[in-house]
């Protein structure tokens, strides 16, 4: 059962990062291909530290670009080529992100419990407690003969 789900969540990112290649660049799909990256890959990873990297700043290359404290004015088909750059480079980026989940898989949170928040020092000295604590309440209860005879009781029935 979990591989079938873990084949259609694959398959879904993989449609959706497909998708995010064929729509149109801006600030605003920078936000969703983080966003996505981050459920994908998780927050170590790689590819969401190089998603954090990407920069797209759509007004400024269309007004100009600061290079350092001297402003560059682009003519239009200036402007066109490094947009055009920008896109390529994000949609290798997804595409690589593709290529990924096909061959290493998808991000799998570690869920945590009581337990795995104990080392095993903890985990020993707990374990020893209970079974001295069961031992010595058992030996109190076959003391007593009232509780003796209700067990008795109960497990003749």
């Amino acid at each position: 059962m979990s591989r079938k789900i873990e084949f259609m969540r694959k398959r879904k990112s993989k449609i959706i990062l497909n998708k995010l290649i064929k729509e149109n660049k801006n600030e605003n799909s920078l936000i969703k291909i983080r966003s996505y990256v981050l459920d994908f890959f998780g927050e170590n990873s790689p590819e969401y530290e190089h998603s954090k990297s990407i920069t797209y700043k759509f007004k400024e290359i269309i007004m100009q670009e600061y290079t350092g404290n001297i402003k560059t004015q682009y003519n239009e088909k200036q402007r066109l080529s490094i947009i055009k750059n920008k896109e390529k480079e994000i949609n290798e980026f997804l595409k690589n992100c593709i290529e990924t989940i096909e061959n290493k898989g998808l991000y799998k949170k570690h869920n945590n419990n009581l337990l795995s928040e104990l080392n095993n020092f903890q985990l020993i000295g707990m374990f020893t407690t209970v079974i001295v604590f069961s031992v010595y309440l058992g030996i109190r209860l076959s003391e007593n003969k009232i509780i003796r005879e209700f067990f008795l009781t109960i497990t003749n029935q």
